[in-house]
């Protein structure tokens, strides 16, 4: 008779662990969501699915997709059909699997479009996201990412990365004669992060120069010399310093001075939209 009650116990306990593994599996959120279905491009960071749409733990749906954590040009400015292009050549316009990765707070997973705002990938590997494809090729600049994306310093310096590298390969763009240039600002985060890069053949002494926040509201000025040590970029190279609640995140516009007070380079981003 014991051995019978202790027969029965284990069973149920075995039971009730499948039941519950059962209900955890379906009630947490999966890291990645997948949809395969036609997709159709908007523009350069949006895209639309044809048929399909994806459901969220929250209760909301949608078929409309942004690209999280970058900005392309819109409609009218410089390389939006270059932007575009490259996004139709890499994400294509027949039924396929895109697989999404979505912030975990259900008010960081839709713009006030409903379109939701995902990390996407085009392989099941999930190894470099689309995003990053389209900042590297310069056909994106780097845009602010929410508190509760999982992974959130890994995908954001992967981004930060891309970025500088397209400004040292003259690509899209960054497709300029200027030797040094504003190659990144991420203004999210603490602390925010300014990068400089040097892109000519002999090293820039950054005495006298410096970077201003063009902000009407709260400018600010950084005289380089003293903010990097030592003052200078040499060739090929990169510097960067780090500012505190400076950059505005509806958007702002950074400008570099020589030390003469020509201007050098302009970096702007906008806000939402």
């Amino acid at each position: 008779m014991k051995r019978k009650v202790v027969l029965v116990g284990g069973a149920a306990i075995i039971v009730l662990a499948v039941a519950l593994g059962l209900w955890f599996g379906l009630h947490r959120r999966p890291e990645y969501v997948s949809i395969r279905d036609k997709v159709i491009v908007d523009d350069g960071d949006t895209f639309y699915f044809e048929n399909q749409f994806v459901s969220l733990p929250s209760g909301n749906s949608t078929n409309k997709v942004r690209l999280l954590g970058i900005d392309a040009p819109e409609e009218g400015q410089d390389w939006y059909e270059k932007a575009k292009e490259f996004f139709e050549s890499q994400i294509g316009l027949s039924e396929r699997t895109i697989y999404l990765k979505v912030p975990d707070e259900p008010q960081d997973q839709l713009d006030k479009w409903r379109r939701l705002l995902a990390v996407v990938y085009l392989d099941k590997a999930c190894e470099q996201s689309l995003n990053e494809m389209l900042i590297e090729e310069g056909m994106a600049i780097i845009y602010k990412l929410p508190k509760s994306l999982e992974d959130l310093k890994i995908v954001s310096d992967c981004l930060l990365d891309a970025q500088v590298q397209a400004a040292f390969g003259r690509k899209g763009r960054w497709d300029t004669d200027q030797q040094v240039v504003i190659a990144a600002i991420r203004y999210w985060g603490s602390p925010e992060q300014v990068v400089l890069i040097n892109r000519g053949d002999h090293v820039i002494s950054l005495e006298g120069w410096y970077l201003i926040d063009a902000a009407p509201e709260r400018p600010h000025k950084f005289d380089l010399e003293t903010e990097i040590s030592p003052p200078e970029i040499r060739p090929g190279s990169m510097v960067r310093f780090s500012t505190e609640r400076v950059w505005n995140d509806d958007g702002d516009t950074a400008r570099l001075y020589d030390d003469q007070g020509i201007l050098v380079d302009t970096y702007q981003y906008k806000g939402p939209g």
